[in-house]
């Protein structure tokens, strides 16, 4: 076992109706939301630093002693072993360019975007923004857009720009079948 932790198991927690959060992570309510992740091990350890699935792939790879460059997730086992300081704080993406259904949960196209306590969704097909301030509304419960335009504009120039710099896809216009302009 890597650095010296033994045997130890990753019990990523998805959600928690008991804080008011209402979804699973691959949806949009829930998709940003700060879950917590549980590890056993021999010294325990809970990770409140805000993570993503993907963060998970770095992770097990530290805890089998490999570097990997990866490029839009980062280990968290630092946050785990001995206490050390979060890794800088990054905003985080959750992209669904696709119709979630019929079969599915039936959601619309949407990506969401949290940045620190604020978190904004871009739902595609009713054209909606919505802003949730996850510090004092983590269910999600209270949308902002309306009373927090500052907040909002400045985290739309954000995922826009992440949005053009991964070169994003998006849902594709019905009648023209071409992809729809950065929102």
């Amino acid at each position: 076992a890597a650095a010296g932790l033994g045997v130890c198991e990753l019990v990523p927690v998805v959600g928690d109706r008991r804080q008011g959060i209402l979804a699973t992570v691959a949806t949009l309510l829930a998709g940003a939301a700060p879950l917590p992740v549980d590890v056993e091990q021999p010294a325990g350890g809970r990770c409140a630093a805000p993570v993503i699935a993907a963060d998970l792939y770095p992770t097990l790879l530290a805890l089998a002693g490999v570097t990997a460059e990866t490029v839009d997730s980062q280990s968290f086992l630092t946050l785990l072993d001995g206490g050390a300081p979060a890794p800088a704080t990054r905003p985080l993406a959750w992209h669904y360019p696709h119709k979630w259904g019929p079969k599915g949960p039936g959601l619309e196209p949407f990506t969401s975007w949290r940045d620190g306590d604020w978190k904004l969704i871009r739902l595609y097909e009713s054209e909606r923004w919505e802003l949730y301030d996850l510090a004092n509304d983590l269910g999600e419960t209270r949308d902002l857009a309306a009373e927090q335009p500052a907040v909002l504009d400045r985290l739309r120039e954000q995922l826009r720009a992440w949005m053009a710099e991964t070169e994003a896809q998006r849902p594709l216009d019905k009648a023209s079948g071409a992809m729809l302009p950065i929102p």
